[in-house]
């Protein structure tokens, strides 16, 4: 039996004091990812969905509620917990790479690493291992203007990944990649999701990204409308997901 990676258990976040106007971005989302899940988040500018990829990645906090990764409450935990939980049990690709242009790729996927005070050997071969299952060991030794936009991405996913964590977000990661990188970055997301039983949540605005993913949530108005389960083929799950698109009156250009 599979064990729980993420449970998120009646979130709400409100923005703005008490007595003042306020907005409530998240009403009531409550759901579980199981570990080796491959789960999607998608939704209309708005819709809450970055909102909750912050929450969830202990970078914002919820008003009410409670998130659980892998078994640990994040509620109450002070930042500097918050900032070595993170570090140690959450993988995060952002769309815009953030990469450090100062150091080579074998250094920036190694960072998270070095910053936990593990030994310059070890990281240096756990960089090698994750850097051959994403099939960018030539350009170890290069620097982030020396390559292109779809390996800096591959870079950024093996430094997400690096530290074997519990749980991998991807915020919009294909966002700034050609429709061939994309294809190429969401193949090894699969493959790392199939392979090695990675858990990913991704939050994405695009319906062939989405047909990647075995579980789709959509949100629209902080709370989940809909929740999609891939049963036949990645054509037909996309069609799916174009259909609930559709069924939700949500036009794919207000998804970004």
């Amino acid at each position: 039996m599979n064990k729980t990676v993420l449970e998120v258990t009646h979130i709400q976040k409100v923005y703005g004091k008490k007595g003042e106007k306020q907005h409530e971005a998240l009403k009531d989302i409550s759901f579980d990812i199981q570990e080796g899940e491959f789960v999607g988040i998608m939704g209309p500018s708005g819709s809450g969905k970055t909102t909750l990829l912050n929450i969830l990645s202990a970078l914002d906090s919820p008003t009410n509620g409670d998130i659980k990764i892998s078994g640990a409450t994040l509620n109450g935990l002070k930042e500097s917990q918050l900032s070595d939980f993170r570090a140690k049990n959450i993988g995060f690709i952002f769309q815009d790479f953030n990469l450090l242009e100062n150091l080579t790729m074998q250094q920036n996927i190694g960072l998270p690493l070095s910053l936990q005070g593990v030994s310059a050997s070890k990281t240096k071969k756990k960089v090698k291992e994750i850097a051959k299952v994403l099939d960018i060991e030539r350009i170890l030794g290069s620097y982030p203007t020396e390559v292109s936009g779809g390996q800096k991405q591959r870079v950024a996913a093996a430094r997400a990944l690096v530290h074997n964590p519990n749980l991998l977000l991807g915020d919009e990661p294909t966002g700034a990649l050609d429709s061939k990188n994309a294809k190429n970055l969401l193949e090894a997301l699969r493959g790392l999701n199939e392979d090695y039983k990675t858990t990913i949540l991704l939050v994405t605005h695009d319906a062939v990204s989405a047909s990647y993913c075995k579980r789709i949530l959509f949100i629209q108005d902080g709370l989940i409308y809909r929740e999609l389960h891939r049963r036949g083929t990645q054509q037909e799950f996309y069609q799916e997901i174009l259909a609930v698109l559709a069924g939700l009156e949500i036009d794919p250009e207000s998804l970004v």
